[in-house]
């Protein structure tokens, strides 16, 4: 048997010559996965207030960099706070940002990942 298509399942059953149509229940939405790290690995890793380190890879196009820059400093208290290096891929395709800051608490670097999630052009975070 044969799956075509990915509306309703259209069958196709060789030794019957004939296709033969069945509808799906519809599925229900999957939950959205937080990505970003615990609140409970942070604390358990890192002492706060101290620094901390995010990488952030993704295209080199649209003033990526910046981007990336300005979303972390939205969630710091001064743009002092954050020193960044960027690595550029032999061929210019992508960047590498490597993000060092000083943060007060794990929730405040669970949300400059929520901030960091939502910059175009991200292809890794970590």
């Amino acid at each position: 048997m044969v799956r075509l298509g990915t509306g309703p399942r259209l069958t196709y059953n060789s030794g019957e010559d004939h296709f033969a149509t069945r509808q799906l229940r519809p599925s229900a939405p999957e939950p959205v996965m937080d990505h970003r790290p615990s609140e409970d690995l942070l604390e358990s890793n890192h002492p706060f207030p101290g620094p901390y380190q995010i990488k952030a890879i993704g295209s080199a196009e649209d003033d990526f960099v910046r981007r990336v820059v300005e979303a972390a400093i939205l969630e710091l208290a001064t743009p002092g706070e954050l020193d960044h290096s960027v690595r550029q891929t032999p061929n210019g395709k992508h960047v590498s940002l490597t993000l060092e800051m000083n943060v007060q608490s794990a929730d405040q670097v669970r949300a400059i990942y929520a901030r960091l999630r939502e910059v175009k052009g991200l292809t890794l975070l970590f």
